[in-house]
């Protein structure tokens, strides 16, 4: 959630509109251009652990909460007609099918001066016709613009029109050029980091669910409830708090705090003990992706809905071949592990910084 972003607490409803065509989603950008970001390098060998994550771990997991892989409803029931989704959305370059908007930020106290920051402040962007951003309070909306070099992320977006140079109204927004290394898009999380780096990608698992060893090829990003005001590389910012104010975290707070934004974690899991459990295939390539032989994941968000436990980001579409094996929506509630004498609780590893 973005910087100051506690107003989204609270109960969410479901809005439905007409929904328009906005195709198939784009091949996530991820590492494809932000190679230099962290999140695409595995890691090292021998991880270092922070000397304070038993502690981390014990205060994001309170004994009888379960699970330790929160729920964010990043797959809800879709119906027909129905524009709320809660995945992120990201649209790739539109070419042809583009209705050019201009950006207005407005809606929170933060907004004009973020969207001077950040250069967006009136930007002229070529938006899909028929695009939408995420239905829940965050409405997140995210571009690929190709001919710009650079992706352009929006939060607390509004349903652009199909006027061209109409507004696209947005509390707060960033951009972040693909020659760089995926950091400081202001809009997207509270991390600055890009909304494409680590959003779990449902064709990417399809693609290697088979392999023993397959894997989605960055460190997947993840939110996390009770996280510290501090941040690491690559986070530039963090809307954490080592208070108390947050009611799930309450009476929690350790003498050592919370893990830092942008933090990196992973399961001391090898793949061969993935692969002897009876997980689906595609709860395997999530695991072995977290697993220290790969990537783990990094925490690029604080989640004030009240989930305990990491919760992960998803883009959206690709989907129903998932649904289709796994009787009920993926992450419905929670990561849907089948033990088999693992415990994942045991195996939770937070590093000393973003790159382990």
């Amino acid at each position: 959630m973005n910087p100051l972003r506690r107003e989204s607490i609270g109960s969410r409803s479901r809005k439905t509109t007409p929904m328009l065509s906005h195709g198939a989603p784009p091949a996530a950008i991820h590492c494809r251009h932000f190679a230099t970001n962290p999140m695409c390098r595995p890691l090292p060998k021998t991880p270092h652990v922070s000397p304070f994550s038993a502690v981390w771990i014990g205060e994001q997991a309170q004994p009888g909460d379960a699970p330790l892989f929160a729920d964010l409803g990043v797959v809800p029931d879709v119906k027909p007609g129905d524009r709320f989704e809660t995945a992120y959305p990201l649209y790739g370059d539109p070419k042809a099918r583009a209705v050019v908007h201009v950006v207005r930020c407005h809606g929170v106290a933060y907004s004009e001066s973020t969207c001077a920051r950040t250069h967006v402040a009136g930007l002229r962007v070529r938006v899909p016709a028929g695009a939408f951003p995420e239905g829940q309070d965050d409405h997140h909306l995210s571009i690929e613009d190709d001919a710009a070099g650079r992706e352009i992320d929006f939060w607390g977006a509004e349903i652009p029109s199909d006027v061209p140079d109409s507004p696209l109204d947005t509390k707060a927004g960033g951009q972040c050029p693909y020659a760089g290394d995926g950091t400081g898009c202001s809009g997207s999380t509270a991390t600055d980091i890009a909304t494409s780096l680590g959003a779990i990608d449902p064709r990417l698992i399809l693609a290697v669910r088979d392999d023993p060893h397959g894997t989605l090829p960055y460190a997947i990003a993840t939110s996390l409830l009770c996280t510290s005001p501090t941040w690491v590389f690559p986070a530039t910012y963090s809307d954490g708090d080592n208070s108390n104010d947050a009611p799930a975290c309450a009476g929690h707070l350790g003498k050592d705090g919370r893990p830092p934004e942008g933090v990196r974690y992973f399961l001391d899991l090898s793949d061969a003990e993935v692969n002897a459990t009876s997980n689906a295939s595609w709860v395997k390539v999530l695991l072995r992706t977290l697993d220290r032989e790969h990537f783990g994941g990094t925490i690029t968000d604080t989640n004030w809905s009240g989930a305990r436990g990491p919760a992960f980001a998803a883009l959206r579409g690709g989907w129903e071949p998932i649904l289709a094996e796994t009787p009920r929506s993926p992450f419905a509630h929670g990561l849907p592990v089948t033990s088999d004498g693992i415990d994942l609780l045991k195996k939770l590893k937070f590093c000393t910084n973003g790159t382990c």
